[in-house]
């Protein structure tokens, strides 16, 4: 997964600038805008499905679990001056960073390879089973 993500920075990129698109519609003429409504607007799965019909299916089911992780709201809201001034520009690329930093450090952060020291005991086990029960 860090790999795939790492090859689809643009990809994500352009997320962040729809992102930011669709926050600025939502803060203007709204001054007290409530979390429970920016995350409603922020429907991922209808952001991915209808604007990259041609990536394959499991490859957008894997982005919209990823974004579904990432607490927008509270990157929004912080950035919510720069939207509303209109430095959409800057604004992306302030939530690609911070939604990057996030990514980066707590869904990868923690990946380690101990289970497969688990899985390779076992492993072990039922090849011996499997050739004891075929052979033997």
């Amino acid at each position: 997964m860090r790999v795939i993500y790492e090859n689809l920075s643009s990809f994500f990129k352009k997320i962040s600038e729809l992102v930011i698109d669709k926050a600025e519609g939502l803060f203007q003429g709204k001054i007290d805008l409530s979390d429970n409504q920016l995350t409603k607007a922020l429907d991922f799965g209808k952001i991915v499905n209808s604007k990259y019909q041609k990536t394959p299916a499991f490859l957008r089911k894997g982005i919209i679990l990823i974004l579904n992780k990432i607490p927008f709201v509270g990157m929004l809201i912080d950035l919510k001056e720069d939207i509303v001034k209109g430095n959409k520009i800057e604004a992306s690329t302030k939530l690609y960073s911070k939604m990057d930093g996030f990514i980066s450090g707590t869904i990868f952060g923690n990946n380690n390879t101990k289970w497969v020291w688990w899985l390779l005991p076992l492993n072990i086990i039922i090849l011996i089973a499997l050739i004891k029960f075929k052979i033997g």
